[in-house]
């Protein structure tokens, strides 16, 4: 029992904490998923004895990759290369030139969008989270965009494990104002980076 508690404090730590990408990129099993996940964390505690095994001494690399959103991938729905430099100051994603119209996958009738960079601090010991995120500003997909990098700076995230994630999210226009729309088929998200301290 201790180790699902200690299991279920930290995966509602981990969702809390990507609260801000999950509300709008998520699917409903994302929950069922991450607590799944966040077990195999647990249960890769190779310094604890079993039924005292916890999230935080586990191998947290078990979290790359995990998409936040099974109907829309990240990687089917940015057909660009995503470049990542994870630095000990900082975390950017490089966006290059690209052709939305060829190089993105948007639902029907968006008319903009938006990517977003986050990234999460835990101190599991504390229950304690912080979250910094960097996102360009809503562009149309009709037109080209040019090259950006989105950058988070690590000194503002505070704990001893780290996520960053890249999530899309799309848009539709009316009369000159950009309306975020919630429809999960098409947003998407991917936790890209690990690392703890």
């Amino acid at each position: 029992m201790r180790e699902f508690t200690d299991n279920a404090n930290s995966t509602k730590l981990v969702k809390d904490a990507l609260r801000p990408v999950i509300s709008k990129v998520s699917d409903q099993r994302l929950g069922l998923r991450l607590n799944q996940q966040m077990m195999k964390v647990l249960k890769s505690d190779a310094v604890s004895v079993r039924g005292d095994r916890k999230v935080k001494n586990g191998n947290w690399d078990l979290l790359g990759g995990m998409e936040l959103n099974l109907r829309a991938s990240l990687s089917k729905t940015l057909l660009f290369e995503i470049k990542t430099l994870d630095s000990p100051a900082s975390w950017q994603v490089q966006i290059p030139d690209l052709t939305p119209l060829d190089e993105i996958a948007y639902p029907v009738g968006a008319q903009g969008f938006r990517i977003t960079a986050t990234g999460v601090g835990l101190d599991f010991d504390s229950g304690t989270r912080s979250t910094v995120t960097a996102a360009t500003p809503v562009l149309p997909v009709s037109a080209p965009v040019e090259a950006t990098v989105l950058s988070i700076d690590k000194s503002q995230l505070s704990g001893t494990h780290f996520l960053f994630v890249l999530s899309v999210e799309f848009y539709l226009n009316v009369n000159t104002t950009d309306y975020h729309m919630n429809n999960g088929d098409h947003n998407a998200g991917k936790i890209l980076t690990v690392s703890q301290s």
